[in-house]
């Protein structure tokens, strides 16, 4: 008896030891880790949502003001007095440019420089400064010709510093080109000098949003044709030396959410505008025009292929 018990003892330790050597050659399956699409996937979900909540965050607020008259709107409770005196436009300048303003979608508007982003020895440097600085002087140093009104950096379309006017970058794609001393009043959406403005495509998605700021924080030279002919070549970019008495062209798309309705500042600008006064302390009053204006872009969720095409 203690014989058979002893044996079956022995193939009983036999069969468990089988049975762990099978579980240890075979392990539980364990989850696949996460590809490298579906990290970008993730990083671009999360990309939204941050913009989804700037967004909604800056609808709320243009909900307020909204309701607020035109002069609280330009001019916010945050501006001290002396930046609210200094933002006034001369009176001899209203008085030049009387005839041109008193034309429909035209303006006039004093901005005060960024005093941090004086030492700057190259233009693709001017952006990043302005950045990390915008919110110093506030209101005072930045508009929206989208809403037509003076705004914060993060909201607005462009600032200035001491020497440069500077495009935002904030769900919006900015450019500025350079025409020299040119008649104001002749600019048109027709003229051969800015067809590279009105031609430029923008793209939808963030990564092709970002891919193009990149061309335009650096640089993008491109010829104009005019008479039939090439003319001279322009440098469309994020920023521009203010050159007194030049015009300016600029574009401004506003980008929002596939799911967030559009609002008055979710749109396409293009403007001119002239340097008309340019002060030793840098503050700078300009007149401008909108030359066309239409729904901005919609940010388009789509993904994208994964590294080495797997």
């Amino acid at each position: 008896m203690k014989k058979r018990l002893a044996s079956s003892t022995i193939i009983l330790a036999v069969i468990g030891l089988c049975t762990f050597g099978i579980v240890a050659q075979n392990p539980p399956t364990r989850p696949d880790r996460p590809t490298q699409s579906d990290i970008v996937k993730d990083n671009l979900e999360r990309r939204m949502n941050t913009m989804r909540n700037l967004d909604t965050l800056a609808r709320k607020q243009a909900e307020v003001e909204r309701r607020e008259e035109l002069k609280t709107r330009y001019f916010k409770p945050e501006l001290s007095d002396e930046l609210r005196k200094r933002m006034e436009v001369a009176p001899d300048v209203l008085q030049t440019y009387g005839d041109f303003l008193s034309q429909p979608a035209t303006g006039v508007l004093k901005l005060i420089p960024q005093r941090d982003c004086t030492r700057i020895e190259r233009l693709s440097k001017a952006t990043e400064c302005y950045q990390e600085n915008a919110n110093i002087r506030e209101y005072a140093n930045a508009f929206s010709f989208r809403e037509k009104l003076h705004t914060l950096f993060g909201r607005s379309d462009i600032g200035i510093t001491t020497e440069y006017l500077v495009g935002a970058r904030h769900s919006v794609q900015t450019m500025i080109v350079d025409l020299g001393k040119l008649d104001l009043s002749a600019v048109s959406r027709d003229s051969a000098e800015i067809h590279f403005l009105f031609s430029f495509v923008p793209e939808e998605s963030s990564k092709g949003m970002d891919a193009q700021f990149d061309d335009l924080k650096n640089g993008m030279t491109v010829a104009s044709f005019e008479n039939g002919a090439v003319g001279r070549t322009r440098n469309y970019s994020k920023v521009a030396k203010i050159e007194p008495g030049h015009v300016y062209a600029f574009r401004s798309i506003a980008y929002r959410g596939e799911t967030t309705e559009p609002l008055e500042k979710d749109a396409d600008v293009v403007v001119v505008f002239k340097v008309v006064d340019n002060e030793d302390d840098g503050d700078t009053t300009i007149v401008w025009k909108e030359l066309s204006r239409k729904p901005g872009m919609v940010m388009k969720m789509s993904e994208e292929p994964a590294a080495n095409g797997f």
